[in-house]
Formats: C-alpha cells, structure tokens, sequence
C-alpha cells in the first residue's frame, strides 16, 4: 500500500482535471477482494481517443486512499457497499462538488 504526499495529491488533481471533464465515464473493475471480503482493490481507467488509460494511481493519490502495487488499484476497506460506483462518486464530488456528475461503468 501506498500513502501520498500532499504534492502527489496536487499534481494528481491537475492530471485529473486535464482528464475528465463532467458526464465523462469513469470505467471500474474490482481486480482484487481479500479472504474475508473486508478489503477491495478497484482499478480504474478512462477512455482517452483510442487508448485506455488506467488512473488508479491519480485517483488514490488526489481523494488520499491507499494504492495498492500489487494490483494496480485503490485500496478500499469495508463490506455492503458498491466500492466501485462509490469510489467514482467520491471522485465526482472531489473534481465537481457533485456525487453523480461522473459516470461508472464496471468491467
């Protein structure tokens, strides 16, 4: 796991606000649960013309979650809840003061 330094967190909001733009679609996929179904990783990606660009690392680093190396994601802890749609919302609110500005969409 990874912690960030507040530098990270403001280089990761400038790449993000370059990056996303509202109503854009944030796409998900939770790449890791541990054995007690407690801990979650989540990758997460933007469709950018024709590539696919993983934006985990910024996204941990910008809401201040732990990224996990490992598998690529940000690390999220806890159970009864879409960690996914959360974590994109939790981004939409951070960028645009808005839950549901962002869209998910799960892999």
């Amino acid at each position: 796991m990874r912690n960030f330094s507040p530098v990270d967190q403001a280089d990761a909001r400038d790449i993000l606000a370059a990056l996303i733009t509202p109503r854009t679609t944030i796409y998900t996929l939770e790449v890791h649960t541990t054995r007690s179904g407690m801990g979650h990783t989540v990758a997460l990606f933007i469709a950018d013309g024709d590539a696919v660009r993983p934006i985990a690392w910024n996204v941990a680093a910008f809401l201040g979650l732990p990224y996990d190396q490992d598998n690529r994601g940000v690390s999220r802890d806890g159970a009864g809840m879409d960690f996914c749609s959360d974590t994109v919302g939790r981004l939409s609110a951070a960028l645009f003061g808005d839950y549901y500005t962002l869209k998910s969409s799960r892999l």
